[in-house]
């Protein structure tokens, strides 16, 4: 299986991809758009919309229709560093929260290799989600995050 110009860069730039991401193994379009697939629970991987996920961001730092899914406190401590170090697959810095990803900007949540992401910024009372149809080549989406963050705070 091929995994296009992204996945190819990936094993020879990051120091343990191949090793999470055995080359026979990678999926491609080909693969992730097959209905089976889509029904299937992998592992790492959802199938859901933008707004599916952006209502759940929301309810995670507010209200949202009468449901708060968890309380200020608690918002607290999912959205601080828990651990900081070198991420073992990309060897990159990072700081992850209880489940999620921690920025410096004071967002937290998650992006997937497929150009897929959700973050939430409490501070801004903003969920920004993306979700893409296809795999491909390219991650536009990282952009147009923080062009809604920005947008939202000079708003």
């Amino acid at each position: 299986m091929v995994g296009g110009k992204m996945l190819d860069w990936a094993a020879v730039n990051l120091p343990n991809f191949d090793r999470v991401a055995p080359p026979g193994l990678l999926p491609d379009a080909s693969v992730g758009t097959r209905p089976e697939f889509l029904r299937a629970d992998v592992p790492a991987t959802g199938s859901m919309s933008a707004r599916a996920v952006a209502r759940m961001f929301a309810a995670l730092i507010g209200e949202v229709d009468g449901v708060r899914l968890i309380p200020p406190e608690r918002l607290r401590e999912v959205s601080a560093a828990a651990v900081r170090g070198t991420e073992w697959v990309f060897g990159q810095e990072a700081s992850f929260g209880l489940g999620y990803a921690v920025e410096p900007d004071g967002a937290f949540g998650c992006a997937g290799s497929g150009g897929s992401l959700a973050y939430a910024y409490p501070e801004l009372g903003l969920a920004v989600t993306a979700t893409k149809t296809l795999l491909g080549d390219g991650d536009p989406m990282e952009e147009l995050r923080l062009l809604i963050r920005d947008a939202v705070h000079a708003g």
